[in-house]
């Protein structure tokens, strides 16, 4: 309410509404606020009068919030009461990688969330906005008529572009990611809007958000950053985007740059003096280009890593002269050529489908104990494979006594990772391998972990004797909360078994 405004509410309260009626401007103001203009004017005055004060008492304008009308009751059922316990233990973090197995038994049974904990998971997807993301469609409606009603929940439904604004970075990026997966031109626009008041520690991420629904529009904007950011590191990861992009400028002239001057590697007879023949000078275009984005320590032997980054970038059938079985052949016979086995994996397994997944789950069989297969070619290999494939890799990596030593071991790290259910197999070849040591490590508790909450229960009870504390007297208490996991997950499917 402006000055104007003002005055006229207190010459009207003093006159009275019969000497004085509202005008005009004042009902309007009334409308604006919500307030109900078929009441008797002088009671409106005092209603004015009342909004007027607390505004001024604010020092903010006053915006109305429309009333919600409350929620029809929800078609789904009532969870049974026992749902709130689980809830419970899990939301206060005893049990907290139990909560999606909990939502997808609600989702799968057609149960609604116990009500009396919807504060409480509204609460915590203020706080985390993946969190939200999870239980969204097991909140409505009644979750949403209940958020509308508090301001600080209310947000989590209007998804406000305010965040990508104002909002905290872990919630800008969230929203980015979601946004791009709904709109993605809108996310684009949003990005290059803000792009140069970006921190330059958050540049690359907000980057690969972009590898979501990637596509020809994006490539002017890539272009621009790679042309002109003053930074390696976004430079770098524009190209790597660029390169993706099927019909990229960049894709054609480093595609056809590979065939023309780099293809005749792997038929070289040693790969030093090929590449000093290929490539003399560092700044001859395009090379220079892609030098500058090189670390620093693979500068040096600029030749080979550059090499190296687009045997990795570009798919192998555009660039590499023969099959993926001669390809491997050549890794395995050719010792100079073995340091590009890597990045020929990771181009595979980025770009190269079933048919070079099946070549080199094929050569991994064949070449098991070779030094080709360094923990990351082998992780690249595994994170790339449908899950009952890595599943039987898992099993036959597990098959050596020496698989679990190491924390940085690949069928350590893709096991933690590996959130899919464990099949009876993966689950006893992990078992095989608790009594080749004595104590666990930290390693081996999160892995014990990550087992009890995505084995099938009746699979842990079938494989106790292997499990047994009376065996492994020094897993005794990690082996006790392994079952009391175990236990917590059957009472849970038991709930629902109605």
């Amino acid at each position: 309410m402006n000055t104007r405004e003002r005055n006229l509410l207190v010459r009207t309260a003093l006159l009275g509404t019969a000497r004085a009626p509202l005008p005009a401007e004042l009902l309007a103001r009334a409308h604006g606020w919500g307030l109900p203009t078929e009441v008797e004017p002088a009671r409106l005055v005092l209603d004015l009068l009342a909004m007027a004060a607390v505004q001024h008492k604010a020092g903010a304008l006053l915006t109305p919030v429309p009333a919600v009308e409350p929620a029809p009751p929800p078609e789904n059922a009532p969870a049974p009461t026992v749902t709130g316990k689980f809830f419970e233990r899990i939301l206060t973090g005893d049990h907290g990688p139990a909560l999606d197995e909990l939502l997808a038994l609600l989702q799968h049974r057609n149960f609604r969330l116990p009500p009396e904990y919807l504060p409480l998971l509204l609460d915590r997807s203020v706080q985390d906005s993946a969190f939200f993301a999870k239980i969204k469609a097991l909140l409505s409606p009644l979750g949403e008529w209940l958020a509308a009603q508090h301001p600080h929940w209310r947000p989590l439904y209007e998804q406000p572009e305010q965040i990508w604004w104002n909002g905290r970075f872990a919630d800008r990026l969230r929203w980015l990611l979601d946004t791009r997966a709904r709109n993605p031109i809108l996310a684009l626009a949003l990005l290059e809007k803000s792009w140069k008041g970006e921190k330059p520690e958050h540049k690359v991420r907000l980057l690969q958000a972009l590898q979501t629904r990637l596509g020809p529009l994006d490539e002017d904007f890539l272009e621009k950053i790679l042309l002109n950011d003053k930074r390696r590191e976004p430079r770098l990861a524009a190209l790597e985007l660029l390169l993706q992009i099927p019909e990229s400028r960049q894709r054609s002239v480093w595609t056809a740059f590979f065939r023309e001057r780099l293809a005749g590697i792997f038929d070289a007879e040693a790969p030093e003096p090929f590449l000093k023949k290929q490539l003399p000078e560092i700044g001859e275009a395009p090379v220079g280009t892609l030098v500058a984005l090189l670390p620093e320590n693979e500068v040096k032997n600029w030749r080979m890593s550059a090499t190296a980054f687009l045997l990795s970038s570009l798919p192998p059938v555009d660039i590499l002269p023969s099959s993926p079985e001669q390809m491997l052949q050549i890794m395995e016979g050719e010792k100079a050529m073995q340091p590009l086995f890597r990045n020929l994996v990771y181009g595979a397994v980025r770009y190269g489908g079933t048919e070079w997944q099946s070549a080199l789950l094929r050569f991994r069989a064949r070449t098991a104990e070779s030094s080709l297969w360094d923990g990351e070619a082998l992780l690249m290999l595994l994170q790339s494979l449908p899950d009952a494939e890595r599943d039987d890799l898992l099993v036959r990596l597990l098959g050596h006594r020496n698989s679990l030593v190491q924390a940085a071991a690949p069928e350590v790290r893709a096991l933690l990772e590996f959130t899919r259910p464990w099949s009876y197999a993966l689950l006893e070849a992990f078992a095989a391998r608790l009594p080749d040591f004595t104590y666990p490590q930290e390693h081996h508790r999160a892995l014990l972990l990550v087992a009890a909450y995505h084995c099938r229960p009746a699979d842990a009870e079938a494989l106790r004797y292997q499990f047994d504390p009376g065996r492994l007297p020094g897993w005794r208490h990690d082996l006790s909360r392994f079952y009391e996991v175990v236990q917590f997950r059957r009472r849970m499917h038991a709930a629902f078994d109605l």
